[in-house]
């Protein structure tokens, strides 16, 4: 390593190369981080294993990844580095480990970050055990500085654990320069939905499939529904199935996960981007910021913080059903407003999920 570093991150987070809404903002982060002059040590947290002995291989692993943690605090510490410790965390069950690392850099004196990636903050503490609340508040009361994905935790960390808090958005670099021009549906009768991402039940995926049967049939419109990702065999077939049972099996098109370039080959003829998500830790969605970049007007659920994104209740299907989705799709069409409801969510997401305020939160949180 350079001797003439003066500034390192500790980075310690999910870092392997599989393709996840926390990989993606982890190497986002690291990148901002090196733009900022600061060297990136990063230490990838252990993902459990499918076998009888996984829980204990987990603890083993992540005690080990804990000891690594310490011993490069205090290497670089020994070498008069300006240290700042960043655990891009997940709290829920991870939040007693989080805890550990948190106190072991603040007992090293060291800036300590601590991310909250992801929705189910305030769930999490409003749902735990009085153990749970307990490390949770110790954990956020002995960070430096606490960066959460979504606006809405903001006043629930500052009024009632941390003052040192940040909002830290996802973002799609040069947002406005990569979306084409907006074109609005110009025959109403045919209506192309696209989902991409992880495809899993989590996602709404049978939702998403039912709302093409009920406009296909109830409201007598020739549409299409694209899923493009990674899925399980298993999964896909259950899909299938499902699809063909409601007579819309040729309706339903199965894509690998693709390049952005790739992707926007492949929505170029699509309408909407259909996100019925029923994660209950879904956070701010890498693929509903990438689908409007897209040029694609999106129906989403109220899971995460799909409402602050876009921006626009019209288009949040509160109870999260095909029904909605589909009267959602048939209004917009139907009304001369595509244009307007586009540029108002692009507005909003130009306006406050940038690299501009992302950077700012990490050079905050940074010099804390």
């Amino acid at each position: 390593m350079d001797k003439k570093v003066k500034f390192i991150s500790i980075f310690y987070g999910p870092l392997s190369s599989r393709v996840g809404g926390g990989e993606v903002g982890n190497q986002r982060t690291i990148g901002l981080l090196n733009a900022l002059g600061i060297q990136v040590i990063g230490v990838s947290k252990p993902y459990p294993k499918k076998n009888l002995l996984s829980p204990v291989q987990y603890i083993v692993e992540t005690l080990a990844k804990i000891s690594l943690l310490l011993l490069l605090i205090i290497k670089n510490k020994v070498m008069d580095r300006k240290v700042t410790l960043h655990i891009s965390g997940f709290y829920f069950h991870l939040i007693y480990f989080e805890l550990l690392i948190i106190i072991i850099g603040k007992l090293l004196k060291t800036n300590v970050v601590y991310e909250m990636r992801a929705g189910g903050v305030k769930r999490s503490f409003d749902e735990g055990s009085i153990i749970y609340k307990l490390c949770f508040k110790l954990a956020v009361k002995n960070s430096s500085h606490v960066l959460v994905q979504g606006q809405r935790y903001l006043d629930f960390i500052k009024t009632n654990f941390n003052s040192r808090c940040s909002h830290y958005p996802n973002f799609v670099e040069n947002l406005e320069s990569k979306c084409p021009k907006f074109i609005p549906v110009s025959n109403v009768q045919e209506l192309n939905f696209v989902f991409f991402g992880r495809v899993c039940r989590a996602k709404g995926v049978d939702i998403a499939i039912d709302t093409i049967s009920i406009l296909c049939k109830k409201h007598s419109k020739n549409c299409t529904l694209t899923l493009i990702g990674d899925v399980s065999e298993a999964f896909q077939r259950e899909m299938i199935t499902h699809a063909r049972n409601l007579g819309i099996e040729e309706r339903v098109l199965w894509l690998p996960a693709s390049s952005r370039d790739e992707l926007f080959r492949k929505v170029s003829v699509c309408d909407f981007f259909i996100f019925p998500s029923m994660e209950p830790r879904e956070g701010q969605s890498n693929s509903l910021t990438e689908a409007v970049s897209l040029g694609l007007i999106p129906l989403a659920s109220n899971a995460g913080f799909n409402l602050e994104l876009i921006g626009n209740s019209d288009l949040i299907s509160f109870n999260n059903t095909a029904d909605e989705y589909a009267d959602m799709a048939i209004n917009i069409v139907q009304s001369d407003t595509q244009d307007s409801l586009y540029k108002a969510i692009l507005d909003n997401i130009s306006k406050n999920y940038n690299r501009k305020n992302a950077m700012a939160a990490l050079r905050k949180a940074y010099v804390s």
